[in-house]
């Protein structure tokens, strides 16, 4: 068994099996001071880092260029957080075909209403009334004028 001094005391490895190898790595991180997320984050383009900031609602524009442990302890569990929702989503649309396809083509008609013929004995139609009453009010507003010079 072997130990590994980390700034806060020794950690003990070793023992053989898989809990071994997991707990060296996380002795090694914790003596860098920095997790496994942080240095997922840290090599984000600046593209992912922004949506992820996004999502955290943080402003981009100053927080972009910041490695995950420069930033506050609610910045850094809200970056977390927004991380989950971000892989939730993902995991959502990961058996759906996103191919450009799925957008772009052309969509089905829907359900089509056969125009409506109007049997002759009907009254007007909507259009044909309210240009006969426009005409009926133009009329009226030229009495009134007509009468208000006599």
């Amino acid at each position: 068994m072997h130990t590994v001094m980390t700034r806060d005391g020794a950690v003990e490895i070793g023992g053989g099996g898989r809990n071994s190898g997991k707990t060296a790595i996380m002795a090694i991180r914790n003596m860098l001071g920095k997790s496994s997320l942080a240095s997922v984050y840290d090599k984000l383009t600046q593209q992912q880092r922004a949506t992820v900031l996004y999502a955290a609602r943080i402003k981009p524009s100053t927080a972009i260029d910041s490695p995950l442990m420069a930033l506050t302890i609610d910045q850094r569990e809200a970056v977390r957080t927004a991380i989950i929702a971000l892989s939730d989503m993902g995991k959502a649309f990961s058996m759906v075909p996103c191919g450009r396809e799925q957008i772009l083509g052309t969509p089905k008609p829907r359900h089509q209403v056969p125009n409506k013929v109007e049997p002759a004995n009907e009254p007007p139609h909507i259009d044909e009334r309210l240009a006969a009453t426009a005409k009926l009010a133009v009329q009226l507003m030229d009495e009134a004028k007509g009468k208000k010079r006599a």
